[in-house]
């Protein structure tokens, strides 16, 4: 073999491996780690959340959205596929947020789980998959509380009208 031939093996084994580097390093994963597939189901809007966004459970990157769905017979129902590498305990204190990341408004699933031992997710009828709970959390668990939070307000302010009202000055 002339030395032109090594030079073109040399330089596609040198660009397999930076290849092979450069996909580990971005991705951090080496190979295919194994996964389990679960759904969330939504009550709200999941404007933001693309197929492929990633999941992340306790601030670690820990999968991806494969699918969502709207739930045939209740449109204000979305299923939520999500692919968690198998090594993340997810179970029945498990649950799932949705939240935004920065100032573009792009969604991420957040997993989270309550303390303690629970049990293992069983699946339902209504999914393919083991369900997690979704829950509200952070901003969106306020701004959902909002409405009572401004009626209870509301109802502490007539009470100090109540109080410093021109009958009570008088006296």
């Amino acid at each position: 073999m002339n030395t032109k031939n090594y030079s073109v093996r040399i330089f596609d084994a040198v660009a397999q491996v930076i290849l092979v580097v450069t996909n580990i390093r971005l991705t951090g994963r080496q190979g295919s780690e194994p996964s389990l597939d679960y759904s969330i189901y939504n009550e709200k809007d999941v404007g933001g959340l693309m197929l492929g966004g990633p999941v992340f459970f306790l601030g670690v990157e820990a999968g991806k959205v494969t699918a969502m769905k709207i739930v045939p017979g209740n449109p204000m129902r979305v299923r939520v596929d999500i692919e968690v590498a198998k090594s993340v305990p997810i179970n029945t204190g498990s649950y799932a947020s949705l939240a935004f990341q920065g100032i573009t408004g792009v969604a991420v699933i957040k997993l989270n789980a309550d303390p303690g031992v629970h049990e293992q997710i069983e699946v339902s009828e209504d999914s393919p998959y083991p369900v997690i709970k979704a829950r509200d959390t952070g901003f969106s668990a306020l701004l959902d509380m909002a409405p009572a939070i401004v009626e209870r307000l509301d109802s502490v302010l007539l009470g100090i009208n109540q109080i410093l009202g021109q009958e009570n000055r008088d006296l």
